[in-house]
């Protein structure tokens, strides 16, 4: 019964009892064992010590398990506490008379102040970032380190409008404008993505222009339903400048940034581009894109998630 209490005495309250049963019993039988019988008492005396090592291991045990149970799980990161900075909107007046429609429509239908807003909703900055549209001529968008600006030139938008129109004479004006605006806000969020890279210090590698066009792919089909047509838009107008990059730039050639943006959205939402994927990504790349959208998700995800105000559902 001793060695058995060994074996049994780990169970709560059953193998308790039987513990105590146990070195009940060795203590009986040593004092009703006759001298003559001291095989006996040696056999009591066992089962006394047993049943004790077994009651005594067993507490340890039920104990470690209460205490287990008590402690709670670890609390989830807190977000940085740093919140000090807002996206805000500055509007240069224009010179160029071509540029007043675009400035115009700008102010007055609000079209970035809705993503800036976002933005002010989802992310927690360190510092105030400003978004500046002014002339630059030339069309460029760009973002500043220094005085931690993203700049919108008038001159860019112009040139992606004229851009759609050339592709698509024939469009109605709200296709025009549709694609017009998810260009301009992949550029945004693209020149974001920039400015992520600098105020929260992303561990990245390799180059930083082809991780600004992942971020903003991440971010636009992530935040409102439209996000990959906004994506799309990026890629057609990219298209529609084949050629115009040179090797030696930090950006990759445009025909590169379209199939990639393609193949991205391609891996998100197979789906909802599989018909692409024939005449703009050829099967061997195609077979990759799912991958490495899932990289790239991963990636953005473990970089951005400690900066977001609250992570999306």
């Amino acid at each position: 019964m001793g060695i058995l209490s060994l074996f049994f005495g780990w169970v709560p309250f059953i193998g308790w009892l039987f513990s105590v049963v146990v070195i009940a019993c060795g203590i009986i039988a040593m004092y009703q064992v006759k001298k003559e019988h001291a095989l006996g008492e040696v056999y009591a005396i066992m089962a006394i010590v047993f049943g004790i090592i077994s009651l005594f291991l067993s507490l340890i045990v039920f104990g470690g398990i209460l205490l287990l149970g008590s402690v709670e799980p670890a609390p989830a990161p807190a977000p940085p506490d740093y919140d000090y900075g807002n996206f805000t909107i500055q509007y240069d007046w224009v010179q160029d008379d071509s540029h007043l429609f675009m400035e115009d429509y700008f102010r007055e239908t609000q079209w970035f102040e809705k993503n800036v807003d976002k933005l002010n909703q989802d992310w927690i900055l360190p510092q105030n970032i400003t978004v500046v549209f002014t002339e630059c001529g030339v069309a460029n968008a760009f973002y500043n380190s220094k005085d931690l600006t993203i700049t919108m030139c008038y001159e860019l938008a112009d040139d992606i409008w004229y851009s759609f129109y050339q592709m698509m004479p024939d469009a109605d004006r709200n296709v025009l404008l549709s694609s017009w605006l998810g260009a301009m806000d992949f550029i945004f969020y693209h020149e974001l993505g920039h400015a992520f890279v600098d105020v929260f210090d992303l561990p990245i590698t390799g180059r930083e222009e082809d991780v600004a066009d992942q971020l903003s792919v991440f971010i636009v089909s992530e935040s409102w339903d439209a996000g990959e047509d906004s994506a799309l838009a990026g890629a057609q107008y990219f298209y529609t400048h084949g050629g115009s990059s040179a090797f030696w730039d930090e950006h990759s050639l445009s025909e590169q940034r379209v199939y990639n943006i393609i193949c991205w959205l391609f891996g998100r939402s197979p789906g909802r581009f599989a018909h692409l994927v024939p005449e703009f990504v050829p099967q061997e790349r195609g077979v990759q894109c799912p991958g490495e959208w899932k990289q790239i998700d991963n990636a953005m995800t473990t970089l951005l998630d400690a900066h977001r105000k609250q992570l999306p559902e």
